[in-house]
């Protein structure tokens, strides 16, 4: 036996090799050529440029978190006959349209030009097959296999849409795709309209979201998302390169919660301090989502949901993304994925807890407290607002109301602090 090689591609430059060896080990060395170029970029914050072969503890959290997570990559691996443990295995099948600008292929096999890439126009009867067989068998879509990769633990389908145009969205081969679809979670109440909730909520604030939009076909509603890692110009779909904050801190997707050895608030504002373009700018957008978060009571706010952003010679940190308020549900662990200070429970989360997240200056503090005052107000008008809008727009759910009485409990409390 030999070793196994997989071409690895940042915006369709050659950068390196992903190897296997005999023993089922992983390595990763980048090209002497593409080291020398004057815009060469690193995969990774955790794979930075050099002639170092890395080895599996630094090569293999950023390529598993390129992959599906949990059922998702089960259901993944089951179909493709390979074992889920084997992320070689799985990016040799499904690595062609990474999220960002990565594209991994075998080493025989020849990178698509955009022109030889296709759009595959579905008909009603596709669409409801495509989102069907999606809860069992997530890469089969149409007649086709997909052969790329989403990574996450929810159901995603990766498709091109037009939003100038009434249409359903199209699947793609050797294209990027330019939104994602999210159906519903089935053991979850409403989750579409609970998560297309909390992300209108959070643009309605300002924070800096993924744009959404709600769907519905036929007895499906789903959640269909536009990529920011992709930009449209012409016509033509440019792949941005980005990585989680796992990613960047080289911790395997199965790491991604706190109290499992995940990213704490303390680890990603040291992130962001140390390598974002805009340090004090993005850790404010950061302290201002993890306030949004507390009171929407999404408690699955982990290291894989916030990510960097590359292009440009700029490290920034990307639009948040996965906004949904999980304490709505008796079923789902209502603990933080990070804890606020050295609290987990946001019900016995102190204004001290809150304190310990920024600097021990009176200048955070203040800065902190007024963040959190403006929230606290803002935040139960505008879900009012927006439940009102949703309503003439005909998108209705008890949900709605869930998330209203959990904003306006949280709200309270923190107006409590002062």
């Amino acid at each position: 036996m030999t070793a196994k090689k997989l071409k690895v591609y940042l915006n369709k430059i050659f950068v390196g090799i992903l190897e296997q060896n005999v023993s089922g080990g992983l390595s990763f060395s980048y090209d002497e050529k593409y080291l020398i170029l004057k815009n060469a970029e690193p995969l990774s914050i955790s794979l930075p440029l050099s002639l170092e072969v890395f080895k599996a503890n630094s090569v293999k959290p950023f390529f598993s978190g390129l992959l599906p997570e949990g059922d998702q990559l089960s259901l993944v691996a089951n179909s493709l006959k390979v074992s889920e443990r084997n992320p070689f295995a799985l990016l040799y099948e499904i690595g062609r349209d990474c999220a960002g600008a990565v594209e991994i292929l075998p080493e025989n096999e020849k990178l698509p030009s955009y022109a030889q890439g296709s759009i595959e126009h579905l008909s009603k009867n596709d669409f409801r097959e495509i989102l069907d067989r999606s809860k069992t068998s997530p890469l089969i879509v149409g007649k086709k296999k997909s052969r790329l990769s989403l990574a996450g633990a929810q159901r995603k389908i990766a498709v091109f849409f037009d939003e100038s145009k009434d249409s359903l969205p199209m699947l793609v081969n050797n294209k990027p795709s330019t939104h994602i679809i999210k159906p519903a979670m089935p053991r979850h109440q409403d989750s579409v309209f609970n998560e297309f909730f909390c992300m209108k909520l959070a643009k309605e604030v300002e924070l800096d979201v993924a744009e959404v939009f709600f769907g519905r076909f036929e007895d499906f509603t789903y959640l269909l998302i536009r990529r920011y890692d992709r930009i449209k110009n012409k016509g033509v779909i440019t792949r941005v390169h980005q990585e989680d904050f796992c990613q960047a801190l080289s911790l395997p997707p199965e790491k991604k919660y706190q109290n499992e050895g995940g990213p704490s608030i303390e680890a990603c504002k040291n992130l962001i301090t140390k390598h974002s373009s805009r340090s004090a700018v993005d850790f404010y957008r950061f302290l201002r989502a993890t306030i949004f978060n507390y009171l929407i009571g999404n408690s699955d706010a982990h290291g894989k949901n916030f990510s960097f952003l590359y292009g440009s010679n700029q490290t920034r940190l990307a639009p948040f993304y996965d906004l949904i308020s999980t304490s709505c549900y008796p079923e789902i662990d209502h603990e933080m994925a990070m804890k606020i200070g050295k609290s987990k429970d946001p019900n016995r989360t102190l204004l001290t807890n809150w304190h310990d997240i920024v600097a021990d200056t009176n200048t955070a503090r203040i800065h902190l407290e007024k963040e959190l005052k403006e929230f606290a107000f803002r935040l139960p008008k505008a879900a009012e607002k927006l439940e009102s809008q949703l309503q003439k727009q005909g998108i209705e759910s008890e949900i709605f109301t869930k998330i209203r009485d959990l904003i306006d409990k949280r709200s309270r409390r923190i107006l409590g602090y002062f």
